[in-house]
């Protein structure tokens, strides 16, 4: 029957999620990309013992194992997802039984598991690429607790120190997917008080496997030391003073703000509703410590780990409900380690904290006969997937999801509240829509003129419209507000060659080479400006870094080519190159290979 109830889990996810294999990379998922697959997440594995290399290593071994394409990338995160909802079943079951000794309280055990494996605010850990190292850290977390678990099941010393000891490993390998499991050892202590009670005798016998997980958390720390009481994020600084809050208050406030931040994600979980659901939540952060709502809201966060802390010393099905409560707010104290000014508010971090929310089942099921609690949990879970199937189309595209967001951030008082016009504009500008990202553009300028991703924006559009002196002018504007903010000067190397300042240009170039090396396209236009200058042998040199980064980029291939045809090469190694252009839908090289100006292969 577990098992049947197992296959369940894995069909649910692999049946929620089938659809979206194929969509394509949005928002920083980008930043998976074949060049980036090749060198850094190929080289993770020289980082072992460091945080996040795990998770990091992970990208490369299924595009060893699988290939390039994106659906494995998209697979793996969707069975780790299912693997998490297998967990969770095995936990609860083990946990339900041992503390209400009731075998029938596995069925429970599934439907909390089904629960988060078909709930809505899982999918912005699940569609998003990036958060891998989230998927991995609640899966190890949850093995962790489960063989901590076993463990305290077991009276004899002996027979549960293999148990302890895998623990141990599981939380090793938690934190080397993401950090943000540090506070796994305070759920661990509940979870003690649950099962174990108070008593002298179970505080000695746990001080060693506890001493061990603290001694391998502080590791952690040590090791993010440089980020703790900190507003570490690139931009707070500007943030906070165009909010007018003191930087020496960042911490206090963000500590305020986060406890408030708690309470909402709760609601979340609690009440997906699609309208507080997005992939960029843009909240407003405190001014002041003391005020409406956020004064309340601590109190009440406090009021929260109070009852939740209650509640499990009571045991049995309370102590359950506490301990699903305590699992969250425990988990979630990592939020309060750093001043998060600049992204407050991410649904995706709260899958790891809501893993272990489903534990208050028997508590609020209780009152229902058992044909009961199977008609009401079923049906909630079938809500929970149609409304989490239309979470999951929103990554179907650029344009849609960022659409979404637009319509979820109301409060242009907030930071960063110009992203997603910014973005969706950028969507709407890639499908030539040009006055709707015109729109965007002026919107996101109007929440914040002090954006300089809004100005790159706002030049961009400029730049492919072909009105270049107001695009070098947007340029201009975006580099006053941040000098070395590489695509500016990219961009700006575009507009001023296409004006014929070829000079200019090749600086502007170089600097935002020297700034982002691995930019294919910025090596390409560097390329493009060199052998305008008549410099052909660094032009080729040029093209030949962006092929080593991107080596399937048909402009590279193109341009690399021409200017060999330009040397007076006809070799079959100028012919492939065209070859490779015309592949990857550039028309001028389809063209150029039917007029045959170079050998062809005999």
């Amino acid at each position: 029957m577990n098992a049947l109830k197992g296959l369940l889990l894995v069909g649910a996810a692999l049946a929620l999620y089938g659809a979206s294999l194929r969509y394509p990379l949005v928002f920083d998922d980008s930043h998976l990309n074949q060049y980036a697959l090749r060198t850094r997440y190929a080289a993770a594995l020289e980082s072992f013992g460091q945080l996040r290399w795990l998770s990091d290593a992970s990208y490369w071994w299924v595009q060893a194992s699988f290939g390039p394409a994106r659906q494995w990338q998209r697979l793996a995160n969707v069975l780790l997802h299912a693997g998490t909802a297998l967990l969770i079943f095995g936990f609860l079951s083990r946990l339900f039984a041992a503390v209400l000794a009731d075998a029938r309280s596995s069925g429970l055990a599934f439907f909390g598991a089904l629960w988060f494996a078909v709930h809505p605010v899982a999918v912005y850990g699940v569609a998003y690429l990036m958060q891998r190292s989230t998927l991995l850290a609640t899966l190890f977390s949850l093995a962790a607790l489960w063989c901590l678990l076993e463990g305290l099941l077991r009276r004899e010393g002996r027979r549960s120190v293999p148990w302890y000891a895998g623990a141990a490993a599981a939380y090793v390998l938690a934190l080397w997917s993401k950090e943000h499991a540090v506070m796994l050892p305070a759920v661990a202590v509940a979870l003690a008080l649950l099962v174990r009670g108070v008593s002298r005798e179970m505080l000695l016998r746990s001080l060693w496997w506890l001493g061990a997980l603290g001694a391998i958390g502080a590791i952690a720390i040590v090791q993010r030391r440089a980020v703790i009481g900190t507003a570490y994020e690139p931009f707070a600084a500007d943030i906070l003073a165009r909010l007018g809050s003191d930087p020496a208050a960042a911490y206090p406030l963000s500590i305020e703000n986060q406890a408030n931040l708690f309470l909402r994600y709760l609601a979340t979980w609690i009440v997906p509703w699609p309208g507080w659901m997005s992939v960029d939540l843009r909240t407003v952060f405190p001014s002041r410590l003391v005020g409406w709502p956020h004064t309340a809201g601590f109190v009440a966060w406090l009021a929260y780990g109070l009852a939740a802390g209650w509640l499990l010393l009571q045991r049995g099905r309370l102590g359950l409900a506490g301990f699903g409560l305590a699992f969250p707010w425990l988990l979630a104290l990592t939020e309060m380690a750093s001043a998060r000014v600049q992204e407050p508010f991410v649904l995706y971090r709260s899958y790891l904290w809501m893993s272990g929310l489903p534990a208050i089942l028997p508590a609020l099921a209780a009152p229902l006969a058992p044909r009961w609690r199977a008609a009401l949990l079923g049906a909630l879970c079938l809500a929970l997937a149609g409304v989490a199937h239309e979470r999951i189309g929103t990554f179907a595209n650029a344009l849609t999801l960022w659409d979404d967001a637009v319509r979820k951030d109301t409060d242009p008082r907030a930071p960063y509240a110009e992203r997603a016009y910014v973005s969706r504009g950028m969507s709407q500008l890639d499908l030539a829509r040009y006055d709707a990202a015109d729109a965007d553009f002026a919107r996101a300028l109007e929440i914040n003129p002090r954006s300089p991703d809004a100005w790159l924006a706002h030049g961009t559009l400029a730049l492919r419209t072909r009105r270049l002196p107001e695009a070098v002018a947007d340029f201009d504007r975006a580099l006053a507000l941040d000098a070395r903010y590489a695509s500016a000067l990219h961009l700006r190397c575009v507009a001023k060659a296409s004006l014929g300042r070829y000079a200019d240009a090749l600086a502007d170039c170089e600097q935002a080479l020297a700034l982002e090396p691995q930019n294919d396209e910025a090596w390409i236009n560097t390329g493009a400006v060199q052998r305008e200058l008549g410099r052909r042998k660094e032009a080729a040199q040029s093209y030949e870094r962006a092929l080593a980064i991107n080596p399937r980029s048909g402009p590279a291939h193109n341009n690399y080519g021409v200017l060999l045809l330009e040397t007076g090469r006809r070799d079959l190694a100028v012919r492939e190159h065209f070859v490779k252009a015309c592949q990857a839908g550039i028309a001028d090289a389809c063209a150029l290979l039917k007029r045959s100006p170079v050998q062809r292969d005999r």
